[in-house]
């Protein structure tokens, strides 16, 4: 089956963008006023797919796609009143986004085992991330003052993302056996593997002034795998208590979501600290690496969830 969609789709302006400081008070450090006239945001919407079944229990969807987004809800320099200058909400904003995405299923069918891999590939550009971004870093700072008049890689552009699914469902009525013993029936396991490219970030140097294009450094690549059990316990013939376990990052792996920018690591911000309270250099360099050490800049590491749900 093959699919084609292609609309325009407009989004309202969030309520702080159109009312934030109405009454008009300037007499703030940097005034940001809100826009009543502000237009909805704009997007063309093109889709192209394919839905098909191979067999009885294979299904592939390729589904290639491209947005263009206009009208986005930005911030401007709104000039001097009386005596300060102030920054308004604009539709001044634009961006595009492109890509295609993969996935092939093995249905579950009349078998207990199922299975998915799924590809996405993405280019995201514009000329701002999100609405507040030329309010903080182009409009009310010194360093890097000059907004952007070409598109560059926004903050959300992973260009690409894989998740692989395997899952099995033993049912009420099965029956098995290892090593001459009777394995238990009504129970599910699941694994889930997620893969993601690098989030980008804009290097700067160490006065956070901005090196190279915007957006042109990128976090390390993540990848993770999640896990799941459940054991069904049956009453009078029908499931009402399930027992389940919840492993999430199951290998502990320490994915990097956050860098200093002018080192590109996580556990480094290239500065060394003042004395302080320590003693000797050991001391100064245990301090240090305490500091760098941000916990902020990784993904949460194992975690294990268990519990029961009860079914009325």
């Amino acid at each position: 089956v093959m699919h084609f969609n292609y609309g325009f789709y407009y989004q309202m302006p969030r309520f702080p963008y159109l009312y934030t400081a109405l009454s008009g008070d300037v007499s703030t450090g940097l005034p940001l006023l809100g826009n009543p006239f502000l237009k909805p945001e704009k997007d063309v919407m093109y889709e192209l797919g394919l839905d098909h079944v191979i067999g009885e229990d294979l299904k592939i969807d390729v589904t290639a796609f491209f947005k263009d987004i206009r009208d986005l809800v930005t911030t401007r320099d709104g000039g001097i009143v009386a005596g300060n200058k102030i920054t308004v909400y604009d539709n001044g904003d634009y961006g595009s986004a492109k890509g295609f995405d993969f996935t092939i299923e093995k249905l579950k069918g009349t078998g207990n085992f199922s299975a998915s891999i799924a590809y996405g590939y993405l280019i995201a550009n514009g000329n701002s991330s999100y609405a507040t971004e030329p309010y903080y870093t182009y409009l009310n700072t010194p360093n890097d003052s000059v907004a952007p008049v070409t598109e560059y890689p926004l903050d959300f552009d992973q260009r690409h993302t894989a998740t692989a699914t395997m899952s099995y469902a033993a049912p009420h009525n099965w029956s098995q056996k290892l090593f001459g013993l009777k394995m238990p029936s009504n129970w599910s396991l699941t694994f889930i593997g997620q893969y993601g490219s690098g989030m980008p970030y804009t290097k700067t140097d160490s006065r956070g002034n901005r090196l190279g294009e915007r957006n042109e450094g990128r976090f390390p690549a993540t990848f993770d795998v999640d896990m799941g059990f459940a054991k069904g316990i049956t009453f009078f013939g029908k499931t009402a208590v399930s027992f389940f376990v919840q492993v999430d990052n199951l290998f502990n792996r320490r994915n990097i979501i956050a860098v200093y920018t002018r080192t590109g690591l996580a556990t480094n911000d290239g500065s060394r600290p003042g004395g302080g309270f320590a003693t000797n250099q050991t001391e100064l360099d245990h301090y240090d690496k305490l500091y760098d050490h941000d916990p902020q800049n990784f993904a949460p590491p194992r975690t294990i969830r268990t519990g029961l749900e009860f079914t009325f």
